[in-house]
């Protein structure tokens, strides 16, 4: 541990140093790179950091070079390149950046291996690589180089092992692959591949494992296959590969494993397939178009460990004969068209799966077998984990006691089925049970106590049965639960205390149960629940204000409940809100405008209460509908959310239509209104005289009077603004009644102009 002792340059004979798997940290010192003498330098499974230095090319006969699994970053120096004596580069682990130069196998005529795997390394696979005819391994997975492979990669007849996998190299496998006729392992899993795989490599006699899983390859698989009689590992899962297995794939007797997952393979298996494959341990055929039925002799591969066959359409028995693999581990049938014995009244051959003592997964889901689960589903296995019997059209009779024997279970899953009768008690024997899966089924009867000895249960789902009576207390016990769902049963009573002690839940759900009284403060000890759904009960009194304690709340549900009082501000401090349901309760008061806060609300509703006041219209507001606030007492707001206007707004927008009347209007039509009089008055004058009034005739100076400021005050009750007729930017008019009856109008210039009145 520590440093590395700057000594060890000073010993120049050396040719061998390994110093690898020694804690050393800090930089490669510069005295090391003198050590002219030296072969092999051998740092790996250190944390030595820092660039490689450039001056490694000084090391002019260095054989191996490996610095794997430390902390190197920066590009590799290109002087690494010009060592000739260079057999072995291995730069694996590190986090090595920057791209590979297009000289690179220029100067390396005898390197035979070059590791450079889980780094960071980008850029196109360099065509030069095809130079380094000596390369028998070829490492670049699990870095950033992007393009094609090159059609180069063909010149490297003595390469055994190729691994190209998790890069973003994409295009076609280049038929020169077929001239790698040494190849062993071809791994080029997880790119952007596409096209059909090359005849040309299933002439490749010496290829064990061929892994092209997690790419766009298309095409059938050729019958030549067969010819790989080395192969042992077949990977093409998760392309597009279609068309029927080739049997003599089933002719390989070396195979171990055989996975073509998620494809669209279609037609049988054959009917000897066990008799041809001795060594086969894994056959992971789930997500095709498979059909017929599972051939008992498949039960002559006796090393058989994995068999998954789900989401296919296989029909007919699943044979006893699968008891016969005495080594099974892994038995997955979901999702297709099995049946049972039709003159049996059980599974019998979950029977012969007795015989199967390392079974840790069996999965039957979603298969009609119908008929009642056997009492020897006790019998299984006692390594059995994970056992999973969803929709199977299991008859209405009880859960077996004998599940309880099932020691090592960890999930246990009989959900959507139609057992009757109550949660058996035997249960409380499942120690390691972590998932419980009974919902949708017709349970009746109390939740047993004996449930909250499952110390270390995660997920309890017992939604939609006929459960009744109250919530266990001890349920607060169960610290690891995460998910609790008891929603849709006959539950009564109310929530208990305890209940809102729980440390690490994330999901409640009790809705459409009869659960009734008050939520309590205490609900602010969920710190870290996610989902709360109590809705559809009879709960009442008011929401909590301490809810605003739950920070990591995204979905809160208490529709459908007898809450009244005002809907909490504190929930404007909910964060993480996404979906708040508070409809059909008898909450009244205002939406607080708290709310607008909730960046992350994308549903809301608050419909069937007894709310009134503003709608709010910030914030998520401006993206919910009329039918988030429908049937309340009083609400108002915006006309798309179809509410009647909030008063204040009406007077607002009736004074300022009054003040442009007054102010533009009145005084407008006012004076249209004296130039038409005048108009008039000239027109009848000059028809009956012929000729123009002179000044005196239109303006008589006897008529005018002067009147007395106090009978203006008296006729216009003060200047009142009710007597207000307009008003401009010289003064205002008001209309009066003088105290001989005459209406007048009078004009009242800015008292800031002298003499004004």
């Amino acid at each position: 541990m520590g440093n590395f002792h700057h000594g060890l340059g000073t010993l120049q004979r050396v040719k061998l140093l390994v110093l690898g798997n020694n804690r050393f940290t800090g930089t490669i010192p510069r005295t090391f790179l003198n050590m002219s003498s030296l072969e092999t330098l051998e740092l790996s499974s250190n944390s030595i950091e820092g660039n490689i230095p450039d001056m490694t090319g000084n090391l002019q006969i260095l054989k191996i070079f490996n610095i794997t699994n430390n902390q190197f970053v920066g590009s590799i120096p290109s002087s690494i390149y010009n060592i000739s004596s260079l057999r072995v580069i291995h730069l694996a682990f590190n986090k090595l950046s920057g791209s590979l130069p297009d000289h690179l196998c220029d100067s390396l005529p005898n390197l035979q291996q070059f590791h450079l795997h889980h780094n960071e390394v980008s850029g196109l696979i360099p065509s030069s690589l095809g130079k380094c005819s000596e390369l028998q391994i070829l490492s670049l997975s699990s870095n950033q180089f992007n393009g094609l492979i090159p059609r180069s990669i063909g010149n490297l007849t003595r390469l055994k092992k190729l691994y190209l996998w998790r890069n973003n190299i994409q295009g076609t496998i280049p038929r020169e692959v077929g001239n790698l006729v040494r190849l062993q392992i071809f791994d080029a899993r997880g790119l952007y591949l596409t096209g059909i795989i090359p005849p040309s490599i299933f002439n490749i006699s010496s290829l064990q494992e061929i892994m092209l899983a997690q790419n766009t390859l298309f095409g059938e698989i050729p019958h030549e296959i067969g010819n790989l009689h080395r192969l042992e590992i077949l990977g093409l899962e998760f392309n597009n590969l279609s068309g029927s297995i080739p049997s003599t794939i089933f002719n390989l007797s070396t195979i171990r494993e055989i996975e073509l997952l998620a494809n669209y393979f279609y037609g049988q298996l054959p009917s000897d397939i066990g008799h041809r494959v001795p060594n086969l341990e894994k056959l992971e055929l789930w997500g095709n178009n498979l059909s017929g039925v599972i051939p008992s002799s498949i039960s002559n591969a006796s090393n058989l460990r994995y068999l998954s066959l789900e989401i296919n359409s296989f029909r007919g028995l699943i044979p006893h004969e699968l008891g016969n693999l005495r080594l099974l581990q892994w038995l997955s049938l979901f999702s297709n068209h099995f049946t049972a014995e039709p003159s049996s009244q059980e599974w019998s051959f979950l029977s012969s799966l007795a015989n199967c003592r390392y079974l840790t997964h069996l999965d039957l889901s979603d298969n009609p077998l119908n008929r009642v689960l056997p009492t020897s589903i006790g019998n299984l296995s006692t390594s059995l984990q994970l056992f999973y019997a969803e929709s199977c059209n299991i008859n209405g009779n009880s859960i077996p006691e004998e599940i309880g024997n099932l020691s090592s279970i960890v999930v246990l899953s009989l959900a959507n089925n139609e057992f009757s009768g109550s949660i058996p008690k035997t249960i409380r024997r499942l120690k390691n049970l972590q998932g419980l899966y009974l919902n949708g089924n017709k349970l009746e009867g109390s939740i047993p106590d004996s449930i909250c000895s499952l110390k270390r249960l995660d997920i309890l789902s017992i939604e939609y049965n006929v459960l009744q009576g109250s919530i266990p207390k001890c349920l607060a016990n169960m610290t690891s639960l995460s998910t609790l769902n008891l929603s849709s049963n006959n539950l009564s009573s109310s929530i208990p205390l305890t209940f809102w002690s729980f440390q690490n839940i994330l999901q409640i759900d009790l809705s459409s149960n009869s659960l009734s009284n008050s939520v309590p403060s205490d609900i602010a000890n969920l710190k870290v629940l996610i989902d709360l759904d109590l809705s559809n009960n009879l709960l009442s009194g008011e929401i909590p204000t301490t809810i605003q304690e739950l920070k990591n709340l995204q979905l809160l549900s208490l529709s459908k409940n007898k809450f009244q009082g005002r809907i909490p501000e504190s929930i404007g401090g909910l964060i993480s809100l996404e979906s708040l349901d508070l409809s059909s309760n008898n909450l009244s008061g205002v939406i607080p405008s708290s709310l607008v806060k909730l960046s992350h609300l994308k549903y809301f509703n608050v419909s069937f209460n007894r709310l009134e006041g503003e709608i709010p219209t910030g914030g998520p507001f401006g993206n919910f509908s009329a039918q988030s606030f429908m049937n309340n007492y009083a609400l108002c707001g915006l006309p798309r959310l179809q509410v009647l206007p909030c008063k204040s707004n009406v007077v607002q927008q009736s004074k300022k239509t009054a003040m442009i009347i007054l102010k533009f209007v009145l005084p407008t039509v006012a004076f249209l209104m004296l130039i038409m009089a005048i108009i008039i008055f000239f027109k009848k004058y000059q028809h009956r005289s012929g000729d123009l009034p002179g000044r005196e005739a239109l303006f008589p100076v006897a008529t005018l009077r002067r009147i007395p400021r106090e009978e203006l005050w008296r006729a216009t009750d003060g200047f009142n603004e009710s007597n207000l007729l307009g008003s401009g930017s010289f003064g205002s008019v008001y209309k009066g009644i003088l105290s001989d009856g005459i209406n007048v109008a009078i004009k009242v210039f800015q008292l800031a102009i002298r003499g004004s009145g």
